[in-house]
């Protein structure tokens, strides 16, 4: 379980708790509640289970012992598809309760993430007002307090769910009414309308931030499995390929691109020495790009036409699921910070890996890393191209 921070938004969180009990009508405005019941608990429930071997070379094995969990030889999936009679969805946060017995529901995966207990992740100090909706069947795609917004988590977090629902559950045809947050930003109104294109019985609809929706029937997908969720089955991530490049109307062509993801829209991860380096990667023809800088369609556009994509850790390898399989890869990590959410998503790509492990960072996660290891990788890198 991961420690909860002390900062703002829990001070605030528990300052808000200590109010409601004692002014319990103070719940009609902020309905935060502590009983907690797990969703695979509250209604109809449909599981399905997957396994997916994950099949690493002697060197890779090598490479993983540097993360924590271990890696399993076999990703175990569960995947619960749960029915809810009158449960309510937070515009705010995404949280789903149920007023009339007063509990949160909580998922398999916040419970793993957060602990089982309600926390500020799920409950803010804004209020709401209670809007109830006609039949309908929704499925509820809100998430988290402003971090909804994040690039990597969106993609690998939440945009699996709709794909488990519409292929796991035979639930492709179905009309649906999807919530989502109130305030997208732009890639994620491009998916959505990609989505409603391809599924004309999918409607989306935005519940706004002061509102919390009490719906006479709502689906949730409540998933776990025990590494990074980055390495998805080979069909979802297909899904999302085809569906964003062809959404935008971009065709294949022939990998070409080297592209050098910088930091420079990025506040940590720096690599302190980046210009001692750079000129083993112009020396290739590399390309630095900020892809935070760039509209989501170049970046697609961009990392489609991609031989090789190198670069500190960060969420611009996100883009690694619209490269090319076979495409290559240079990660570049300090050595405290070596994850494996980018290597997962190489192998789930079929993408050829290398990592590259600097040295220690400063409290901003900025590291210097070695002239001469970053041209061996490189060297490395070419030879795996000639042959």
């Amino acid at each position: 379980m991961a420690a909860r921070k002390l900062g703002s938004r829990n001070f605030r969180w528990l300052a808000l708790k200590t109010a409601t009990r004692v002014l319990p009508s103070l719940r009609r405005r902020y309905p935060l509640y502590e009983k907690v019941v797990p969703l695979l608990d509250a209604g109809h429930v449909q599981i399905v289970t997957e396994q997916q071997p994950l099949l690493l070379s002697p060197e890779e094995q090598a490479y993983a012992k540097r993360f924590e969990p271990p890696l399993p030889e076999v990703v175990e999936r569960s995947i619960a598809l749960v029915r809810l009679e009158g449960a309510a969805v937070l515009g705010n946060t995404g949280a789903v309760i149920d007023e009339e017995r007063g509990v949160l529901y909580q998922s398999r995966y916040t419970a793993d993430r957060y602990g089982t207990g309600a926390s500020y992740h799920d409950f803010v100090d804004l209020p709401s007002a209670r809007v109830d909706k006609p039949e309908a069947n929704y499925f509820s795609m809100v998430g988290e307090y402003r971090g909804h917004q994040h690039f990597f988590h969106f993609l690998f977090d939440r945009l699996p769910r709709i794909f488990y629902l519409l292929s796991r559950f035979d639930m492709g045809d179905k009309p649906f009414v999807v919530l989502t947050n109130q305030e997208l930003p732009e890639f994620q109104q491009d998916i959505y309308r990609f989505l409603a294109e391809r599924y004309p019985n999918l409607t989306f609809v935005a519940v706004p931030e002061g509102e919390r929706w009490r719906l006479p029937l709502l689906f949730l997908i409540d998933d776990m499995q025990p590494v990074r969720r980055s390495f998805l089955p080979p069909d979802a991530l297909e899904f999302f390929r085809d569906l964003i490049i062809r959404g935008y109307g971009l065709s294949a062509v022939p990998p070409r691109r080297r592209l050098y993801i910088n930091r420079s829209d990025a506040r940590k991860r720096w690599i302190r020495n980046e210009a001692e380096i750079w000129p083993s990667f112009a020396s290739r023809g590399f390309e630095s790009i900020a892809a935070g800088k760039l509209l989501f369609r170049d970046q697609v556009a961009l990392f489609a036409e991609a031989e090789i994509i190198a670069g500190p850790h960060g969420a611009g390898f996100s883009n690694l699921l619209f490269a090319p399989h076979r495409a290559k890869v240079l990660e570049i990590s300090n050595v405290e910070r070596v994850k494996s959410v980018y290597f997962l998503l190489a192998k789930g790509m079929n993408q050829h890996y290398v990592p590259l492990i600097g040295g220690r960072g400063d409290r901003n996660e900025r590291f210097q890393v070695d002239p001469a290891a970053v041209e061996a990788a490189l060297q490395k890198m070419d030879a795996a191209s000639s042959n």
